[in-house]
């Protein structure tokens, strides 16, 4: 079964956003929520113990949503990704005998195009 990467991407920007709200709508449990208003006014609609459960159920089963995306999404990016640099030729640094530096080399071309365009040595003859 193949799963869209586009509905995962949408699934997991829904839930982030979703997972935002319900972090923000709880009470924190420590002194500082009662320091930015939350002296349990949010708690009169669901009544006193039916909001907690419920968004902290909520949360947990978003958060678990949201985890298993990011993995999804970056199992398959990782699979489609391909580097800029992995097109590029690998230069060869040798030693310089004398000094010790490393001399940067600049990679041949391999292409049969380039092997026709070079130069031969000046101590070999040129095919004929």
């Amino acid at each position: 079964m193949h799963i869209p990467t586009t509905l995962v991407a949408i699934i997991h920007i829904l839930t982030a956003i979703f997972l935002i709200g319900l972090v923000l709508v709880q009470d924190s449990e420590g002194a500082m929520g009662s320091s930015f208003g939350g002296s349990g006014s949010s708690n009169s609609i669901l009544g006193p113990t039916g909001a907690p459960n419920f968004l902290v159920k909520a949360t947990r089963w978003l958060a678990v949503i949201f985890a298993l995306t990011s993995l999804f999404l970056t199992k398959v990016s990782s699979e489609r990704s391909k580097s800029a640099l992995d097109d590029l030729p690998v230069a060869t640094s040798t030693a310089n005998p004398g000094t010790g530096e490393a001399v940067e080399k600049a990679p041949t071309q391999t292409t049969p195009e380039a092997s026709r365009n070079q130069t031969p040595p000046a101590n070999e003859k040129a095919p004929q």
